[in-house]
């Protein structure tokens, strides 16, 4: 619960600034008159509460290669770190048709207990047409990643199927309330 994260949720600063004084106004991640626009308490939270880094963590793109560098967060090694890989080859296939997609990194996740650093990618693709889940039984759409095999989208059971399971149980149980 970090500035401004803890302004999403409508949780007011506790310090005494001008709005349009503070940094994350400065950029446009808060609106200038945040406290007022904002969910209020205990009201219904804004999703960008859900953002993971600070202002100071957060950067518009990392080239593979840069040195990634964590210091002072193990007990027995002074420094942990990395250079950022390369980022996956991401192809969506949608409808037969095959398009490779330069994924954008969104996280480094940093574990020093464990030694391990998790990198988090993120690719988006717009489709041809409107697919619904729930209304469409077949959703040709997959993705494969840095050419293994094809991870398929499961669409869930069209409302028809679950209409006609449902009237298949109340059949077999006609005295249970619908």
């Amino acid at each position: 619960m970090s500035f401004p994260r803890f302004a999403f949720g409508g949780v007011e600063p506790w310090f005494p600034a001008d709005d349009e004084d503070i940094i994350e106004v400065k950029l446009g991640i808060l609106p200038r008159d945040y406290r007022t626009s904002l969910p209020q308490p205990l009201g219904e939270v804004d999703l960008r509460l859900r953002r993971g880094g600070s202002t100071g963590l957060v950067f518009p793109s990392i080239a593979p290669q840069t040195p990634f560098r964590l210091e002072g967060m193990h007990p027995e090694q002074p420094t942990l770190g990395f250079p950022l890989p390369q980022a996956p080859r991401v192809e969506f296939e949608i409808e037969g048709e095959t398009t490779a997609i330069a994924p954008r990194l969104h996280s480094v996740v940093c574990l020093p207990d464990e030694e391990r650093f998790t990198l988090v990618y993120g690719a988006r693709r717009p489709l041809q047409r409107a697919f619904i889940p729930g209304l469409h039984k077949h959703i040709p759409l997959a993705v494969r990643i840095d050419g293994d095999t094809p991870i398929r989208y499961e669409p869930p059971p069209t409302i028809r199927e679950r209409k006609e399971e449902a009237d298949a149980l109340a059949a077999r149980f006609p005295d249970t309330v619908r």
